[in-house]
C-alpha cells in the first residue's frame, strides 16, 4: 500500500513539475513556440495543416503566447527536407529551433478512427495529442491529450477539441 501511494505521489509531483517547468519556460522574455504541421491517421494532410494553424491561433490569440508564423515553419521544414514531423532527429529539431529562433517546438498528432460494434453500427473517435519540446534537447516539457467519441472529423470538431485543450493549459502571461 505504501508503495502504491509513493508511486502516485511521485507521478503527481512529476506532472506538477512538468507543468510548472512549461509555464516557467513559456513565460521567459524571449520564449517563442514553433508549431509543426500535425501528424496522424484518418485525416487528410490539408486538415493536419489547418489543425496546426488553428492551434497556432489559439496559443497566440487566446493565451498570448508568442508563436512563429506558420509560413516560416513550413519553409524551414522544406529547407531541411523533413518529410514527417512525427519522426525528428535531434539535429533536425535543433536546426529548426535555431533557424526559427524558437526555444519550444510543438508537435501535434491527430488520430480519427471508426470502431464497428455491430455489422451496421460504428462509433467514431478522435484523439489529439500535443507535445511541447525543448528546442535543442528534445526533452518533453509538457504534453496534453484529449480523446472522445465524435460524430465526424470536421474542422469544426477539431477546432472545438483544440479550444478545450487551450483552456486546459491555463497559461497566463
Amino acid at each position: 500500500m505504501k508503495t502504491i501511494l509513493l508511486v502516485i505521489l511521485l507521478a503527481l509531483n512529476m506532472t506538477c513539475s512538468s507543468a510548472n517547468l512549461f509555464q516557467k519556460i513559456i513565460r521567459q522574455e524571449n520564449s517563442r513556440v514553433a508549431i509543426l504541421p500535425f501528424s496522424g491517421k484518418g485525416i487528410s494532410r490539408d486538415m493536419k495543416y489547418l489543425a496546426a494553424d488553428e492551434w497556432s491561433d489559439k496559443l497566440f490569440v487566446l493565451r498570448n503566447i508568442p508563436v512563429v508564423d506558420r509560413s516560416q515553419v513550413n519553409s524551414i521544414i522544406r529547407t531541411l527536407g523533413i518529410e514527417n514531423t512525427y519522426f525528428l532527429s535531434r539535429r533536425q529539431l535543433s536546426a529548426m529551433s535555431d533557424s526559427l529562433e524558437a526555444n519550444i517546438i510543438a508537435l501535434g498528432s491527430i488520430i480519427y478512427f471508426s470502431h464497428h460494434t455491430e455489422p451496421d453500427k460504428s462509433h467514431n473517435y478522435l484523439s489529439i495529442t500535443l507535445r511541447f519540446l525543448e528546442g535543442h534537447s528534445g526533452r518533453i516539457l509538457f504534453m496534453i491529450q484529449k480523446a472522445a467519441p465524435v460524430r465526424d472529423c470536421s474542422f469544426q470538431t477539431i477546432a472545438v477539441f483544440l479550444q478545450d485543450m487551450s483552456e486546459d493549459l491555463e497559461i497566463r502571461r
